[in-house]
């Protein structure tokens, strides 16, 4: 029997269209195979002329940085599209440097560097993160505006690059940049973004305080000015916090996630640098409706109260969450209260585990 179609039996048809595919994928396969291949050679290629380059180089630097040869002998070697590599060279050496010789590298750096300001214009994130982290290295001061905006860059790597670039200054200006782009690291971890700020230093509490008081940014935001500030132990952000707190036990909505992230952050800036004045704020929290809120609650009050809410503590032993519970107990210990805990954990009650376990950290 035959197909109408060229006169070709349909059994005859199936088996050229399978040979058809076959055929195709084994060109596919070879084409694939040369240009592995053919990327693996250039990689080969290219890695050792950056390495000639650099057996050219080094001694020369080497012979720049301790007197012994100028810097246009080094100019001299570098050709137009070797730039970019000679900066990464240059990178290497600038972190490893400090004093003087840094600062030849850097100097050395600067009649390349707006080259690579126009990598902050690629396609490629990962490209203008490495622009950002070079400029940054190189010459901040003279591309802040670019390092500056490139902390509201869409790609979350150039922005931390950004902010990591800014926060080795501790330029009041740069501080205010940094901290007004709070925003752009949504997406990044608290703790990370926290640590980067607290690198600042003291310079960056204004900035930090303002953020907290500052009822129309971001709950978010606002609880990690208020960790960043725990950080550096900021004794004057206390009453902005406890304000923090009364504003948001003033909320009759059911509180979000970002709402209690903000309360939990207030009230562990307050046991840090809360004081006695602050403990009547600090006694309402033991009320809220989130069990995180209350737990960091008893915390502060162990930490601002004195021995007259020590029957606030011991009742917050009773709470239905476990969390609370563990805080309770551990600020009943951390305020001496063992002989209590002691009794607790020798009866049936039904907290006398959370007791035994304390007390166990405690003999050890």
């Amino acid at each position: 029997m035959t197909d109408s179609l060229l006169g070709i039996a349909l059994p005859d048809r199936l088996l050229w269209f399978v040979a058809l595919l076959v055929a195709v994928f084994f060109v596919s396969s070879l084409s694939l195979v040369a240009t592995v291949a053919a990327l693996r050679i250039r990689n080969v290629r290219r890695s050792r002329r950056w390495q000639r380059l650099e057996t050219r180089w080094e001694p020369v630097i080497i012979g720049v940085l301790v007197g012994e040869r100028p810097e246009a002998e080094l100019h001299a070697l570098v050709e137009r599209r070797d730039q970019r590599y000679f900066v990464d060279f240059l990178l290497r050496y600038s972190t490893r440097l400090k004093g003087g010789e840094r600062e030849t590298v850097v100097r050395l750096a600067q009649r390349y560097l707006p080259a690579i300001a126009r990598q902050l214009e690629r396609r490629s994130g990962e490209r203008r993160a490495r622009a950002v982290r070079t400029l940054g290295e190189l010459d901040v001061e003279t591309y802040t505006p670019q390092i500056v905006a490139a902390l509201r860059d869409p790609s979350p790597l150039v922005a931390i690059t950004a902010g990591r670039a800014l926060a080795q200054q501790r330029s009041p200006k740069l501080v205010r940049s940094l901290v007004d782009s709070l925003e752009s690291f949504e997406l990044w971890d608290t703790r990370f973004l926290s640590s980067l700020l607290a690198d600042l230093g003291p310079e960056a509490m204004p900035a930090l305080r303002a953020v907290l008081e500052d009822q129309e940014r971001p709950a978010r935001t606002r609880a990690l000015a208020a960790n960043t500030l725990e950080r550096l132990n900021d004794l004057n952000a206390a009453d902005i916090a406890v304000a923090v707190l009364e504003a948001g036990a003033a909320t009759s909505t059911i509180p979000s996630e970002q709402h209690v992230d903000l309360m939990v952050a207030a009230l562990r800036l307050v046991r840090k640098v809360g004081r006695g004045e602050h403990v009547g704020t600090v006694r309402r929290m033991l009320a809220a409706s989130n069990a995180a809120v209350r737990g960091c609650a008893v915390d502060a009050l162990a930490s601002v109260g004195g021995g007259d809410d020590v029957p606030l503590i011991r009742k917050a032993i009773d709470d239905e969450s476990n969390w609370v519970v563990m805080h309770a107990v551990r600020g009943l210990k951390a305020l001496g209260r063992v002989d209590f805990l002691q009794d607790l954990a020798a009866s049936n009650h039904p907290r006398a585990d959370a007791a035994r376990e304390v007390l166990a950290g405690t003999a050890s």
